[in-house]
């Protein structure tokens, strides 16, 4: 009987060890397959800021540089960067019709006008030369009153949201012609690859307590192919909505 009990000890401890190993390995596999997907996360790219000088030398651009970043990924070497072109301002001829001693007059008149513009550019080197992926332009021009075009503050983001392989980039910008304190048009652009997401509407003005304005919001169709990004999209805009 003794042995009977013995004999089942020896099974019952080396089953448990063939169990444990095999535990372990799956957990060592487990490991490694964490570790492939972060070392392939375009997230964890270095992303390098680059200076005005690199970028007035190499390429052709208006206005002020704001932003300019370079990183490498498994489609080549990449640049983005952003400027605004603010304030210049022209001389309109316009016809107007006014009022002279009760009677109506049609006169020709010089009028100030405002101008502003924001681009963006994604460059990638290829055969040691620069090629445009894409540029974003937006104006607002021959405004009769404050013509306003800039980027939100270190807008730029490179992400990789769904894992794919391909990285979203994406930016925030205000273009609008206003003389008051109304809320200024807002657009949120995405692209990941020569995909262009896009959300477009209004800041959000507290005027008095309980009392706002402003805060429209419409976005792309293809948004809705993919609720990651839209997601992630939707909490940018909001970090960035007041104003």
């Amino acid at each position: 009987m003794k042995n009977g009990i013995y004999i089942g000890m020896i099974f019952t401890f080396f089953f448990s060890c063939k169990e444990q190993n095999q535990n372990n390995k799956t957990k060592t596999n487990t490991s490694n397959e964490a570790n492939i997907s972060s070392k392939d996360s375009i997230i964890n790219l270095k992303i390098e800021k680059i200076d005005t000088v690199f970028i007035s030398k190499n390429f052709k651009y208006k206005g002020k540089l704001k932003e300019a970043l370079k990183w490498v990924d498994k489609f080549g070497t990449h640049i983005i960067f952003t400027c605004e072109n603010f304030y210049y301002s022209d001389f309109v001829n316009e016809t107007v019709n006014i009022e002279i001693d009760g009677k109506e007059e049609i006169i020709k008149q010089e009028t100030f006008k405002q101008n502003a513009e924001i681009f963006c550019y994604h460059y990638k080197i290829e055969d040691n030369k620069y090629k445009l992926v894409w540029k974003i332009y937006d104006k607002s021009l021959k405004c009769p009153m404050d013509a306003i075009a800039f980027f939100i503050n270190k807008s730029i983001e490179i992400t990789d949201l769904n894992k794919n392989g391909i990285p979203e980039i994406s930016t925030m910008y205000s273009v609008s012609c206003k003389g008051d304190v109304s809320p200024n048009e807002l657009n949120l652009i995405m692209y990941e690859g020569d995909q262009k997401y896009k959300i477009q509407g209004t800041s959000l003005i507290d005027y008095i307590e309980n009392e706002k304005y402003g805060g429209e919001i419409h976005q792309s169709d293809n948004f809705n192919n993919d609720k990651v990004l839209l997601n992630y999209a939707l909490k940018k805009w909001r970090k960035n909505i007041k104003g």
